[in-house]
């Protein structure tokens, strides 16, 4: 939703407006159900979300707005994405989801709203985010822009087919 209404306003300050509001929502930087059980698809999301914004920034032209936004992504945005990346490679996952083996998202127990997702859609966010978390947290992409994060040398290793901690 924040993508596409940003594409559409073409305002990134909407945009940050609109992450920021989600941002603040997150309980111990994971989103959650009403109920208090991380929702994970908006998990996901959020952390595309964040990387479009990011992405958007970056091809705006330079102006201290433009540094402004960047800033936000890199300070507010990438610890929540991290966050939310490394929840689903621990042990105890996100909301019945974590990381398998084989770098995929599975089931842990029961299948709850996990199963109502689709295993395939579910995995295509995860992969986004996985990619594009490992690369910003490597410097790689304009939401990290002179980090240099040692655990996005870890993400793109497990991205690469490595196997999850145990």
């Amino acid at each position: 939703m924040i993508p596409g209404n940003m594409r559409v306003q073409g305002s990134l300050a909407g945009a940050r407006s609109e992450l920021a509001a989600v941002a603040s929502l997150a309980r111990d930087r994971v989103l959650m159900q009403k109920g208090g059980k991380a929702d994970v698809l908006a998990n996901l999301w959020l952390v595309r979300a964040g990387h479009e914004y990011a992405a958007a920034a970056a091809a705006t032209p330079v102006t201290d707005d433009r540094h402004a936004h960047l800033e936000f992504a890199k300070h507010m945005l990438l610890p929540l994405c991290k966050r939310i990346v490394q929840q689903f490679i621990s042990e105890n996952g996100m909301g019945g989801v974590r990381m398998d083996d084989g770098g995929m998202l599975g089931w842990t127990g029961k299948k709850g709203q996990a199963a109502l997702m689709g295993g395939m859609r579910l995995n295509a966010l995860w992969y986004a985010a996985l990619e594009a978390t490992g690369a910003a947290l490597r410097g790689k992409l304009p939401m990290g822009l002179g980090v240099k994060d040692p655990a996005g040398d870890h993400l793109n290793d497990w991205r690469a087919g490595s196997a999850a901690p145990s």
